[in-house]
């Protein structure tokens, strides 16, 4: 719980400095994914992941290394 309340920490500095969709609110996004999924939390670890997924589609491109970052995480879940 430690780890999660930290991330949604930096989620929430970043969301305040930078804006709801900057590009570096998808880093703790992609960290919460993996949280709730270790807490077997899926439901939450596809929001936040669906999240960051969109947002680095949309600024990067879909063929971008970080987009592949998320998808890999998503798709981690699902096995």
């Amino acid at each position: 719980k430690e780890a999660e309340r930290a991330q949604l920490r930096v989620l929430q500095i970043r969301e305040e400095r930078l804006g709801k969709d900057h590009l570096a609110v998808t880093a703790p996004l992609v960290r919460l994914g993996w949280i709730y999924a270790w807490q077997a939390a899926f439901p939450a670890a596809e929001q936040v992941l669906s999240r960051a997924l969109r947002l680095r589609e949309a600024q990067l491109g879909p063929d971008h290394p970080g987009v592949a970052e998320v998808l890999n995480a998503d798709i981690s879940f699902h096995r």
